[in-house]
């Protein structure tokens, strides 16, 4: 599966913006902690902004970039297993989760 992630990253048209309103390639840790920030830290983070979410679910924080780096293992699994986000109630997108996986293939730089 992370192969096909592979691929789909590889042929995966590149944009100069980073959904964020800054520049950055794909695949690049300021493009990936803004898609964290948008489809994950509303929920994973010390003050979740979601709707009904007082505190991260099992206490996971994703909303520095010492605790993205901190959770790589976790957040393949989850996003392999498409496990998050639950419902994908944030709209996380394919190419989003693909870029994310193929980020973390390459061993998470930054």
């Amino acid at each position: 599966m992370l192969a096909l992630a592979g691929v789909a990253f590889a042929l995966m048209p590149r944009s100069s913006g980073n959904g964020a309103g800054g520049l950055a390639s794909a695949g690049s840790f300021v493009r990936i902690e803004a898609i964290v920030e948008r489809r994950c830290a509303g929920c994973h983070s010390a003050q979740p902004t979601l709707a009904g979410f007082t505190a991260a679910p099992n206490g996971v924080l994703l909303d520095t970039p010492e605790r993205i780096l901190a959770r790589t293992d976790q957040i393949r699994q989850q996003l392999a297993t498409r496990a998050m986000p639950v419902g994908n109630v944030t709209g996380i997108t394919e190419e989003e989760r693909a870029e994310m996986l193929a980020w973390i293939e390459r061993g998470a730089p930054h």
